[in-house]
């Protein structure tokens, strides 16, 4: 009795201490951010939560003295055991409550800004012990028959309000449309702002415009006139999503689209989730934990890419899988393939890891085959064709001393795994891979049997060798592990179930959603203050200067003949982009009629040396002029270049 009583007085210290600190750091929004950065706090200030922590810990271990004697003295031992009992009962019901105190501080965007790497690993900490308190709440609750009578209450209000079977739906259906109103509307404001860029949303609006013109493949401003854009992506789903950009053929489509698809996306993940999980409203949960994941969110911001629209295309994969719609099963995986060169990559992963559990054997066996003769011959037969072998400096290091190409990349992974080892690990992946499985309370990781499931994000990004943008969620390579991690998630508390039992899954969900709010707090686009994408801080606001730079760039564009061949300013490109011929200053003009900058981005790459280089060369002159926009053309009369060279000085 000594002992449990002990433990039971505690755990009642450290509710009430917890309990004490979330109030008044609930009343410290001027010295909360502060506190947590800098441990700065004045003496009285220090004082006054001293004096809060020592009351709340203090208040509930007197009333449980006095309570158990009382009880001792009125019934002698066996009450006070009987009472003690009562109250060890109480405190293994608010043991949630031990981790109440770190909210706030946790909560505090200011406190952390600049300090990711120790907020992802306190986040760390406090999700897996929010699962621990909660299996002790939930243990408990059982216990006492409370969990019952929750579900009956909950049954009864629901039945009364019609609420019942479609509750979960609706609440999924406006989790979905509010994802992509406010992901399309802002990331539409992104573009109208000039804050999308050439290098990637100007490119492909570049790629989806000669696709409709019937150049298939063609895309100058990422490879040489008379090459090919199979040279640096192999992308055929343009042809999936052609027919939509052509309802509008505009680069903010592309954006709307892409928006669009992702919350889509959370679809096939909440049916996935209905049917392995035995409830809606944990369905209904794991499809909210995806639509506020961060590594989703930055991304989005992120320009347009066909990889992370992929992960639409791999998740309905994953939904027909498990209804066993073989039809549609393998027309997505199809569709899945096309996004991407590296895309099959996760039919690899998930293929090996059907043959190895000996579950739909012959299907994994196929996928197998299918994705990897599909990377065989896309990356080593058809795109060296076109080019270079594309983006191998992302794995440099690993090529094989004598050869070029992913091919010195495999024979380094074939034949020297400790120099691969030894290579690869470098601190600023630690970040990255909290980023990616803290929201997810690291469940994708708690069963062997699903890390194949991890395959594609691990080859393509954790295998990197220091080009940094791979291993950041702000661009798109985090695709590589999105969806898979969440399907490994869904799988994870599906077997934590079966094994170890309800509780022990509604806890692991619990803290999967406490992570999830905790990081998307920091992180996600929902916070306003420091979030940030592939293109840097995102800003959410329209001002009439970014309306009048819009107008101004789009009068200024029509003096340009249609057929004419540009090179525009990086943030300007992805508004040019309805021609056969576009590239960006950020490199070079190869060989453009028309150049088109304006001074707020000159500063952009190389467009400034460039501007200054053909105007004091003569190849280029004055043709149009409105605020902030210059258009040069080749062979204009060079009557203004003086005063244009004087002006470029004077704005440096």
């Amino acid at each position: 009795m000594a002992v449990r009583f002990v433990r039971t007085l505690l755990l009642f210290a450290a509710e009430g201490a917890s309990v004490a600190f979330f109030l008044r750091a609930l009343r410290g929004a001027r010295w909360l951010p502060a506190f947590v950065a800098r441990n700065e706090l004045s003496p009285h200030g220090r004082d006054h939560l001293i004096s809060w922590l020592v009351v709340g810990a203090t208040v509930p271990c007197v009333v449980l003295f006095a309570t158990v004697a009382v009880a001792w003295r009125t019934g002698g031992r066996a009450a006070a055991a009987e009472r003690s009992e009562q109250a060890g009962s109480a405190a293994r019901l608010l043991a949630v409550c031990v981790v109440l105190w770190a909210v706030p501080p946790m909560l505090s965007v200011q406190a952390w800004t600049g300090r990711d790497p120790s907020f992802l690993l306190s986040a760390a900490v406090l999700v897996l012990a929010l699962e621990r308190s909660l299996r002790v709440t939930l243990r408990e609750a059982r216990r006492l028959d409370a969990l019952d009578a929750l579900r009956a209450w909950s049954s009864r209000i629901q039945t009364a309000v019609r609420l019942r079977s479609w509750a979960p739906h609706g609440v999924v259906a406006l989790l979905v449309a509010s994802f992509v109103g406010y992901m399309g509307y802002y990331t539409w404001l992104q573009h109208l702002r000039r804050q999308t860029s050439g290098f990637d949303l100007g490119y492909y609006a570049t790629f989806f415009w000669n696709t409709l013109q019937g150049r298939p493949f063609y895309c100058p401003i990422t490879h040489p006139r008379d090459g090919s854009y199979l040279s640096i992506h192999t992308e055929p789903a343009v042809y999936l999503l052609a027919p939509l950009y052509a309802l509008r053929p505009d680069a903010s489509t592309l954006v709307l689209l892409q928006a669009a698809l992702l919350g889509l996306a959370a679809i096939p993940l909440y049916l996935i989730a209905r049917r392995r999980l035995a409830s809606d409203w944990r369905a209904a949960a794991v499809a909210g934990a995806f639509l506020l994941y961060p590594p989703l969110h930055a991304p989005t911001f992120s320009d347009f890419h066909f990889l992370t629209v992929s992960a639409f295309f791999v998740l309905w994969a994953a939904y027909f899988f498990f209804t066993e719609r073989w039809p549609w099963f393998w027309v997505f995986v199809v569709m899945s393939l096309m996004c991407r060169e590296d895309v099959p990559l996760g039919g690899i992963g998930l293929g090996l890891a059907l043959l190895i559990a000996g579950h739909r054997a012959r299907v994994g066996a196929a996928l197998f085959v299918l994705s990897a003769a599909y990377f065989v011959v896309v990356k080593f037969v058809i795109m060296p064709k076109y080019g270079d072998a594309s983006f191998v400096y992302i794995y440099e290091k690993l090529v094989a001393p004598g050869e070029v190409g992913f091919k010195g990349v495999l024979e380094t992974l074939l034949t020297n795994p400790l120099f691969v080892f030894s290579t690869i690990l470098f601190p600023e992946k630690i970040p990255y891979v909290l980023h990616v499985f803290t929201p997810l309370a690291f469940l994708p990781l708690r069963d062997k049997r699903f890390l194949f499931l991890l395959f594609p994000g691990a080859f393509v990004t954790l295998l990197s060798t220091g080009y940094m943008p791979v291993v950041e969620i702000r661009f798109q390579y985090v695709t590589h592990f999105t969806p898979y991690v969440f399907l490994a998630a869904i799988l994870a508390l599906e077997r934590l179930g079966k094994r170890r039992g309800p509780i022990a899954r509604d806890s692991a969900l619990g803290a999967l959603m406490f992570g999830t709010l905790l990081c998307t707090h920091q992180f996600g686009a929902l916070q306003r203050e420091n979030f940030t994408s592939g293109g840097g801080r995102v800003r959410f606001d329209l001002t009439r200067q970014h309306l009048e730079n819009l107008r101004n760039l789009r009068e200024i564009a029509r003096t340009i003949p249609p057929d004419a061949s540009v090179a525009a300013t990086e943030h300007d490109t992805p508004h040019l982009a309805q021609r056969e011929y576009l590239f960006t200053l950020k490199y070079e003009h190869q060989g453009a009629d028309y150049l088109l900058y304006s001074h707020d981005d000159l500063d952009f790459g190389a467009a400034r040396r460039i501007v200054t280089d053909e105007l004091q060369s003569g190849r280029f002159g004055f043709h149009a002029e409105r605020p902030n926009f210059v258009v040069l053309r080749r062979g204009a009369p060079l009557d203004r270049n003086a005063e244009l060279l004087q002006l470029l000085a004077g704005r440096q």
